[in-house]
C-alpha cells in the first residue's frame, strides 16, 4: 500500500478479545496511536510489527516503520529518505466511530 494521507491501516495482529480485524487509529493528539478492533471497539497497543507493508509515495522503496525522538511511530524510505508522521495519516478513533474505551499512553510503546 503507497503511504498516503487518510490510510486505512488494518493491523497484522486480530483483536485479542474476539478475533476479529483491528483498524490502526490515531488515539490522541500527539502522536499515539492505537490498534481498535471493528467489532468490539476494545483498543489495544500498537506495535511496529502490526503495521502492514507500505510503500513510499514517491520512489515506491519499502517503508521502514520506526519511532521518532519523542516515541511516535514514523514511516522512513531509506531510498529517498522521506519521513512520515504516521498518526497524522490515519483516522481518529472518533472519525472512525469507535466507542470510548480509555488506554494508558505508556511512554515504552
Amino acid at each position: 500500500m503507497k503511504i498516503k494521507k487518510d490510510m486505512k491501516l488494518f493491523s497484522r495482529r486480530n483483536c485479542w478479545r474476539c478475533k476479529s480485524p483491528c483498524l490502526i487509529v490515531r488515539s490522541r493528539p500527539g502522536g499515539f496511536m492505537t490498534r481498535n478492533c471493528v467489532s468490539c471497539g476494545q483498543p489495544d497497543y500498537v506495535h511496529a510489527e502490526d503495521f502492514p507493508e507500505l510503500e513510499c509515495s514517491s520512489c515506491g522503496n519499502a517503508i521502514v516503520v520506526d519511532k521518532d525522538y519523542l516515541g511516535n511511530y514514523i514511516g522512513v524510505c531509506r531510498k529517498c529518505r522521506k519521513e512520515w508522521k504516521l498518526a497524522d495519516l490515519v483516522p481518529s478513533w472518533e472519525e472512525v466511530g469507535f466507542p470510548e474505551h480509555p488506554i494508558a499512553a505508556w511512554p515504552f510503546f
